[in-house]
């Protein structure tokens, strides 16, 4: 196991730093590597079959539900990771202003 620098020196600010940089390129990555991944899902044949009548007045009404659910998880998710980095040089990162 590594040692890490004394948290507020000098060394550790460039240690977090370099660890943010290095986290930023890994999501940068991420995103390239699941860029076809992304396509397909734009190209899905769901809003076509909507256009063309095809889902039932049922369908999409749970579709909205359903994507609510999700943004919420996903926007708790955010909140506990702000609250636990929030006072770091990891808040950017985590806030989307830093990637």
């Amino acid at each position: 196991m590594g040692s890490r620098p004394r948290r507020g020196s000098r060394m550790a600010r460039d240690h977090e730093e370099a660890s943010m940089k290095a986290a930023a390129a890994l999501v940068k990555d991420i995103r390239e590597e699941l860029r076809s991944i992304d396509d397909q899902l734009r190209a899905h044949p769901y809003p076509d079959a909507i256009e063309r009548g095809e889902v039932t007045v049922e369908g999409l009404r749970a579709f909205p539900g359903h994507q609510h659910h999700v943004v919420l998880s996903d926007l708790r998710s955010m909140a506990m990771m702000l609250q636990r980095f929030g006072d770091t040089p990891w808040r950017d990162f985590w806030s989307g202003s830093g990637v």
